[in-house]
């Protein structure tokens, strides 16, 4: 099966950075889950695979959701100390040119 609700389709919308929130890449996961047991039989490793990693999924994100907004910052050691702090961007200012961030590279 290809198309919406495909990995190939997540693996996109991720490297495209269409997910502004959690929520909006767990939707996805589910809807990918979702399609992988309406499309294969129960007994199937497709089917067993797809709920094993959606009860991964549901865990790993209810830890997320509960975390606190200085440990998505990368901890409370204060802002000169955040060296763990990863926040995608779109773009980087720098000297006056602007990079916008592609797969690999940056590009003007």
């Amino acid at each position: 099966m290809h198309g919406v609700g495909d990995a190939n389709w997540l693996q996109k919308n991720v490297k495209r950075r269409v997910y502004k929130t959690l929520e909006q890449f767990v939707k996805d996961m589910e809807l990918m889950f979702a399609n992988a047991k309406a499309f294969n039989e129960d007994d199937s490793q497709l089917y067993r695979d797809a709920v094993m990693l959606q009860k991964e999924l549901r865990s790993a994100a209810a830890i997320e959701k509960a975390k606190t907004d200085e440990e998505l910052a990368g901890g409370d050691e204060g802002a000169g100390h955040n060296k763990n702090m990863r926040i995608p961007l779109d773009k980087i200012e720098h000297k006056g040119d602007t990079y916008r961030v592609g797969r690999h590279i940056l590009s003007l």
